[in-house]
């Protein structure tokens, strides 16, 4: 046994020798490649510099668009809706909200936040879904053009955004700045951050952190045309008019990451892009924040749709391009080799390492060895440093362990990328467009995403600025802005619920509220002593009325008396002394 053990080693000694030349030629040129894209960074890339308010008030106000298409999302987007219309310091925009006509409770969703605020309108996609992201962005096309008629209005931009993302408060006002000297503007998109221990998730983490940190801004200013995230991508209507006139899509229904192919159809009609590096302002990235897949299947299902539409599907279209379109292609599509290569390196890097530790003999010497393992350092030490920056030391000091998870995640995502696309070529047939699962923050998570109580009242029209300013300064450290506001007649205490309703992106009130339920859930000394009535049972959900929200410590008490998710209603506090008499 002894013998066939040292056999064995030595076969995969020899296998691992033979090898190295090929592997560590491509881990220079791989290495060499990063290089040149972290060189231009550190060169000619500028931090990141907020717009002044001056800037902000010199252009005009665009009407924005935002774009959400839908398939199976009632779980998050009425979440997603209320949180971002109360978040945002923009004005002038509508969310245009895809829905499929065989998607009944994404589309209830939707019309109960539209009911609640003009903002929301949704768009019916004409064909049963799923058919594909780039499709029903088509269809939320259309019907922005149906309202543009029938208001009498003309949007000047459109913003793609999905049923999970996090929007800053200040992205369409920076938009808008932007748009005045570009036609398509791509912000930062940041993973949200999650415990260390969800490897999965970290690896989006990390990835995102360095790669709209250091690839998009070197990338862009190299001259190389900048591909859409998906997200947090806006166009100059012009500029997508021009697309509609040359190629008769807005976009392309056939694509599985119609977002990098709207990227290269820009540049190549000369349209001014700008990626918008990380700048940070009221102690948050100005980025589009979200939760991605937090599951391994999950993960490899949406990474292999982005390897087929990014390297597979871009191939087949548009070949090897023309001039510097090479590079950029080269640097997309290299991960069809390079993340299986970097897999089998880290095994040649283990299994070299257990020989050395046990006496027996490693790797052949070779004189790029150092060269090339100089080269992994530097990749993990900016890795870590752009993971720091957003997420801080404890969590980056894990990006060893998610790079090497992540390179047996895209090997598995490439493998299957390959094989399904192959697949669909032998058969004829459209490569199957794959739907990503999506989770929203909780309430606690939202906290620093959402705008101050009193610019919200200044922005509704119930104050002014200097009144916010006096009653900040002259209230007592322990009493809520408020309520002092209140206390000394400057508000009604509805206008007062009014503004909160906004800020934590729930609704106000009771109406349109179905059969109340007979029996309350909690406790009266939990209903009495938390401030919450459960109203009713709704599409799975228990409604709960409440005078003060709750934070996550009561919420997760509130679960311990029931397993129905919770979904709340504010009222104020008369109202609610009102329904504890009907309910108690």
């Amino acid at each position: 046994m002894d013998y066939l053990f040292e056999a064995a080693v030595e076969e995969l000694a020899g296998l691992a020798g033979a090898g190295l030349p090929f592997l560590l030629g491509w881990l220079i040129l791989s290495g060499l490649d990063d290089l040149v894209l972290l060189g231009a960074y550190l060169l000619a890339c500028p931090a990141g510099r907020a717009p002044t308010r001056e800037q902000l008030d010199s252009v005009p106000r665009k009407l924005i668009a935002v774009f959400v298409p839908c398939w199976h999302e009632d779980a998050v987007i009425a979440a997603m809706l209320r949180h971002n219309l109360g978040a945002s310091r923009y004005a002038d925009y509508r969310f245009f909200v895809g829905v499929y006509p065989n998607d009944p409770a994404t589309a209830a969703a939707v019309e109960a936040v539209a009911a609640e605020d003009s903002r929301v309108v949704a768009a019916v996609c004409p064909r049963p879904g799923p058919t594909s992201k780039a499709d029903c962005m088509n269809a939320i096309y259309g019907r922005m053009e149906q309202y543009e008629r029938a208001h009498g209005l003309r949007f000047e931009m459109m913003v793609v955004h999905d049923a999970e993302d996090l929007i800053h408060p200040d992205e369409f006002e920076w938009l808008n700045y932007w748009a005045e000297t570009y036609a398509m503007i791509q912000l930062p998109v940041l993973a949200l951050p999650t415990p260390w221990h969800e490897i999965t998730h970290g690896i989006y983490c990390d990835d995102f952190a360095q790669f709209h940190t250091i690839e998009l801004a070197a990338r862009v200013k190299l001259g190389g045309f900048l591909p859409s995230a998906g997200v947090g991508t806006a166009y100059r209507r012009e500029a997508l008019e021009r697309i509609m006139r040359e190629d008769g899509l807005l976009f392309d229904p056939g694509s599985l990451t119609e977002d990098y192919e709207n990227g290269l159809r820009l540049a190549r009609m000369g349209a001014r892009q700008m990626f918008l590096p990380i700048t940070w302002a009221d102690d948050v990235p100005v980025a589009t924040r979200e939760f991605f897949p937090r599951r391994f299947q999950a993960a490899m299902r949406q990474r292999t749709r982005w390897t087929t539409g990014i390297a597979m599907q871009a191939w087949e279209r548009h070949g090897w391009g023309k001039g510097w379109e090479r590079y950029w292609f080269w640097r997309d599509r290299k991960g069809l080799l390079g993340h299986p290569l970097s897999l089998v390196a880290t095994a040649v890097a283990a299994f070299s390492a257990l020989m050395w530790a046990t006496g027996r003999a490693g790797l052949p010497e070779h004189p790029f060895l150092n060269v090339t393992a100089a080269f992994g350092l530097g990749q993990m030490s900016m890795r870590a440093v752009c993971c720091g920056r957003i997420y801080g030391w404890r969590f980056a000091a894990m990006v060893p362990v998610r790079l090497l998870a992540g390179h047996v995640l895209n090997t598995f995502a490439v493998a299957k990328a390959v094989a399904d696309f192959g697949r669909a070529r032998f058969r004829g047939v459209a490569v199957a467009w794959r739907k990503t699962d999506h989770d929203y923050p909780e309430f606690a998570a939202l906290a620093g995403h959402r705008r101050k109580l009193g610019e919200i009242l200044v922005g509704m029209g119930y104050l002014r600025v200097e009144t916010v300013e006096q009653a900040m300064a002259a209230k007592p450290g322990n009493v809520r802005l408020g309520r002092f506001l209140v206390d000394n007649g400057k508000l009604t205490e509805m206008q007062l619920y009014e503004g909160l309703a906004r800020q934590a992106a729930v609704p106000l009130g009771t109406q349109g509220i179905g059969p109340r339920l007979t029996a309350p859930v909690f406790p009266v000394r939990v209903i009495r002593g938390r401030k919450v009535v459960p109203l009713a049972v709704e599409k799975g959900s228990i409604i709960v009325a409440t005078s003060e929200l709750p934070d996550e410590g009561v919420r997760r008490e509130l679960k311990d008396w029931t397993r129905m998710p919770l979904r709340f209603r504010l009222v104020t506090p008369g109202e609610f002394e009102k329904l504890c008499e009907e309910v108690l």
